[in-house]
């Protein structure tokens, strides 16, 4: 009996994550085409989401080589969303490590003054840090292009990022990226959409 209660209660929740993929992924869809009016009335909960997908959607084209020239020609919060997203993601996932391995960071606005225009000068001035260090170490750190899993997991290794990655955090508690994006985009909402 206990063993049935078991593997229905797993059901369950992997029903939930399915349904909760599904209407995350039908919602990107959606997000993509959104009208400019359309924006305003977009819930807080998923304003952000809906942002990153619209301006995805203009910058999946089939020449993927072309994805940063077309994102330079959206409006500068465009930009900025993508690269907070990006940086903020990247950290909170595996560190600056991550974030300069998988190439996160070549967009078309760095992280530090992506931070500052949406408000966050404590982890700007902290992603300024980790890049001006990784421009010291970046032909030892290698990259997602060219290095194995081996050589990903070894370079977190005595690498002078990681010291970056506890203040971010840190500075995370006071400076919510997803707060601050919030607002921000709310503030250049006719940045957004067709």
């Amino acid at each position: 009996m206990l063993n049935k209660l078991k593997k229905w209660i797993e059901e369950r929740r992997e029903s939930k994550t399915s349904q909760f993929m599904r209407e995350f992924l039908k919602d990107g869809q959606r997000f993509k085409k959104l009208k400019r009016e359309e924006f305003i009335n977009v819930e807080d909960d998923k304003l952000i989401h809906a942002a990153i997908a619209w301006v995805y959607g203009k910058t999946q084209i089939l020449d993927s080589s072309r994805h940063l020239e077309v994102l330079s020609t959206l409006p500068l919060p465009c930009q900025c969303v993508i690269a907070v997203n990006s940086v903020d993601g990247e950290v909170n996932n595996g560190g600056f490590n991550q974030y300069y391995f998988n190439r996160s960071h070549i967009l078309t606005v760095t992280a530090n003054a992506a931070l500052l225009a949406i408000g966050a000068p404590r982890l700007a001035e902290i992603a300024q840090k980790a890049d001006s260090t990784y421009s010291q170490i970046k032909d030892t750190l290698g990259n997602c292009e060219e290095s194995t899993m081996e050589e990903f997991m070894a370079s977190y290794e005595n690498n002078p990022l990681n010291e970056f990655d506890t203040e971010y955090y840190a500075a995370s508690e006071t400076e919510q990226t997803e707060k601050l994006l919030i607002a921000y985009i709310r503030q250049n909402i006719n940045c957004f959409g067709d």
